[in-house]
């Protein structure tokens, strides 16, 4: 049994995952930053080259939360031949894809899973946060009318990235990554414009997870709402549309709950903390002079991270580091409660990373 990280000859494994995965795309073309060569992302296989029994698709990024920079792995597209199920080879592919984004700097890996009881068994939790909006027939008269709305084309990519960028919440990325991301298929980009300037736009649509989900969008929030409207209408309006948006968008939230659409929390990912001397250094720079964390590296008597404040010493688990750090839909009572039991400032506690539709492998 071999383990490799790919970039070249990816025909078997991308035949396993279309097989398994796919229907009417292909990996290829939905996740380009994996599979396309100048971009980053890796596949993680085992087996050989002409017999591929288990992969996944691996892409390391750097999260802007807050004021933190986080570097985190994403991993996709689990995925083991049917003739090879149940005898650990999914297993044995995700730690090894953990291992690979760790050597590349990674502090927790990300990843989505319909039936996330395979993941909780192999560490990973719920983590993160994102407002959900649902868009119905009666919703869609209250959105703004605008006019100038076009779909985007290869033109606009510049200022679709420009726009991204000015979003507090989101992963690093290029312009070159955004314009391959664009080029997705089963999604549309619709853009408003104002003479040569694109004043706003918003994506619908990326596979089967993400068909009537508004997903990306940013510019003028105006703008942003009539393009939603323009998105729910083309389609059946007895189906609602749905968008997703960080949490600190908070005046798209005010706006849409006036409009009868209140914000229904939801999780953002399951993540692993796959560095723990790095998520103990992340830790005891958030908590400032009020706490020190150590960490302990394999072979010492603890093997652990410690922290020591003026309530006391504690050593702390990957559970109780990830709720600190990141904790779930954004919830910030075990955090409080910690903090004040040790006397430690949480205020820059949880972190709140977000991943937007394009970003997801």
């Amino acid at each position: 049994m071999m383990t490799t990280t790919m970039k070249e000859g990816l025909e078997p494994a991308v035949e396993l995952m279309n097989n398994v995965l796919r229907q009417a795309t292909t990996v290829v073309d939905e996740f380009p930053l994996v599979f396309r060569s100048g971009f980053s992302g890796q596949v993680v296989s085992l087996g050989t080259s002409e017999n591929v029994q288990s992969v996944c698709a691996i892409l390391m990024r750097e999260a802007i939360c807050n004021d933190t920079t986080l570097p985190m792995g994403l991993i996709g597209s689990v995925t083991t031949d049917s003739d090879h199920r149940r005898s650990g080879l999914a297993t044995n592919v995700l730690i090894a894809a953990e291992a690979r984004l760790a050597e590349q700097g990674a502090i927790i890996s990300m990843l989505w899973a319909d039936d996330p009881r395979f993941y909780f068994a192999r560490g990973y939790r719920p983590v993160g946060s994102e407002n959900d909006f649902i868009i119905d027939a009666d919703m869609i008269e209250s959105l703004p009318i605008i006019e100038n709305i076009r779909l985007a084309n290869a033109d606009d990519h510049e200022a679709i990235h420009g726009h991204y960028c000015r979003h507090a919440s989101r992963l690093n990325r290029t312009v070159e990554e955004t314009s391959a991301l664009l080029d997705c298929p089963g999604m549309t980009t619709l853009v408003h414009e104002d003479g040569d300037h694109v004043l706003a736009y918003a994506c619908m649509g990326r596979g089967e997870d993400l068909d009537g989900t508004v997903h990306e969008w940013g510019g003028d929030l105006n703008s942003v709402l009539g393009l939603v409207r323009l998105h729910a209408e083309s389609r059946d309006t007895t189906v609602p549309t749905f968008l997703i948006a960080p949490r600190n968008e908070t005046e798209l939230a005010q706006r849409l709950t006036l409009m009868g659409s209140p914000p229904v929390t939801g999780l953002l990912g399951l993540a692993k903390i796959v560095n723990r001397e790095a998520a103990a250094n992340l830790l005891d720079e958030l908590v400032g002079d009020t706490a020190k964390v150590t960490f302990f590296p394999d072979g010492s008597e603890f093997e652990q991270v410690q922290v020591e404040a003026a309530g006391g010493t504690e050593f702390l688990n990957d559970d109780t580091l990830l709720v600190l750090l990141f904790s779930g839909k954004g919830e910030r009572a075990e955090t409080e409660a910690f903090g004040d039991h040790f006397g430690i400032n949480v205020d820059r506690l949880p972190l709140e990373p977000f991943v937007w539709g394009l970003d997801s492998i």
